[in-house]
């Protein structure tokens, strides 16, 4: 057994290890929420234009007793009066921390920067950008390289354990070659 092989093995593993745990981070952070809380009128700041994403949240001991999306998504309006009705989502994206259950419920494509505001019925929703082409990156990357790691990992641990460690600086079939 090549005690150095088995090590490099080793690491190689725990470092594949380490790239999913920050492709799973990275993933998390990706999805940046601007929470408001209506009756009345909830603000936002839009800082990229684009698609952005509209959640209902819940509580998660509300998860199993109103599981259907709301009928109602509010409208945004634009610093400039403008107003974006919400357009449906071809996916549903739904995620659960430790205290709120968020589902996707609607889409706006925003064109003008600044603070923008929702009306609405009552509840607890979220605006923020469409994570999705982010986590998709950092997922579909960090999934990749833990792979070849892995890969890796286990054919230079294969290798350590298959051959003999050598002492000295001569292979003896080489030695033994040149010398006759």
């Amino acid at each position: 057994m090549n005690r150095t092989l088995v090590g490099l093995g080793a690491a190689l593993l725990l470092l594949a290890i380490v790239v999913l745990l920050v492709g799973f981070g990275q993933s998390l952070a990706a999805v940046k929420l601007q929470h408001i809380t209506l009756p009345g009128a909830g603000t936002f700041r839009v800082d990229a234009p684009g698609s952005w994403l509209v959640w209902h949240t819940q509580p998660v001991a509300m998860e199993h007793v109103n599981a259907e999306r709301p009928s109602v998504v509010p409208a945004a309006h634009g610093p400039a009066g403008e107003v974006v009705e919400s357009s449906p989502t071809v996916r549903t994206i739904r995620f659960t921390n430790a205290e709120s259950v968020h589902t996707v419920v609607g889409r706006y494509e925003i064109s003008t920067l600044g603070p923008w505001r929702i009306d609405g019925p009552a509840g607890t929703w979220a605006v923020g950008p469409d994570p999705m082409g982010d986590v998709m990156l950092w997922s579909i990357g960090t999934t990749a390289l833990a792979i070849l790691l892995l890969g890796a990992a286990l054919c230079t641990g294969w290798i350590g354990l298959r051959r003999p460690h050598r002492h000295g600086s001569t292979i003896s079939g080489v030695s033994e070659a040149s010398a006759g």
